[in-house]
């Protein structure tokens, strides 16, 4: 058991995975895009390049799995600033473990989950070189180490650019197919003088979630579409 929706000095390490009630390697690709994204690695190992920088802050956050000596996670006491693992802590998705939870968010606008970053790795990384199509980065293969956003020689770079392209391919281009495009919703927040802060909030629900009205369906575990449907389109 744990208190992590009320607790705020404990930060579960299983956080990696996903926070806000979200789970990073559930957030797939629709149906017709399925063939982008990254598949989980529940074997692979890794630690994020940076962390927060506050008194007693948490480590950054990592990845691997699970093991006889640690099959669980527990939470980073931020009163005094260490690790506490005697027993199970849960993040607010339910999970205890870091075991396939490499996609958490990098770059400048947090690019996270298997299907945002599998489309980097297929229009911009290895994928695309290695199907003959051309390749900003041809040699990086964003779902076989998705830190190479903070990692790699090109990092300083890599950070705006993969933002950018996530920007124009998914919220540029958001339409809920009932009436709200992103688009036409710009052009009016422009024209009548840029005070419409519904947008704004509008905005940083598709870009943290994939809906411009959160809660957005399959985003959690809470909401609707369950356990492992929160498309990301």
């Amino acid at each position: 058991t744990s208190d992590a929706k009320t607790r705020v000095d404990h930060y579960a390490l299983s956080n990696a995975c996903g926070q806000d009630g979200m789970n990073y390697q559930e957030f797939y690709c629709s149906e017709e895009e399925k063939e982008m994204q990254c598949e989980v690695d529940r074997n692979l190992r890794l630690q994020a390049t940076t962390s927060a920088v506050y008194p007693n802050a948490p480590p950054p956050l990592s990845c691997g799995p699970r093991s006889t000596g640690n099959s669980f996670t527990g939470f980073w006491d931020v009163l005094q600033g260490k690790e506490i693992d005697l027993l199970p802590y849960e993040n607010s998705y339910g999970r205890t473990d870091v075991e396939g939870c490499c996609y958490w968010g990098r770059g400048a606008i947090h690019s996270k989950g298997v299907c945002n970053l599998g489309k980097i790795n297929y229009y911009l990384g290895k994928k695309a070189s290695s199907e003959g199509r051309r390749s900003r980065y041809p040699n990086m293969d964003f779902c076989a180490n998705p830190e190479l956003i903070c990692t790699a020689p090109e990092s300083r770079e890599m950070r705006w650019v993969t933002s950018m392209f996530e920007w124009t391919e998914r919220v540029q281009a958001y339409d809920d197919g009932e009436g709200w495009n992103y688009m036409r919703k710009l052009k009016d927040f422009v024209d009548y003088g840029l005070v419409d802060f519904e947008f704004l909030e509008a905005t940083g629900g598709i870009l943290t979630q994939g809906c411009h009205d959160p809660p957005c369906a399959g985003s959690s575990k809470e909401k609707d579409g369950g356990w492992g449907s929160g498309s990301v389109h």
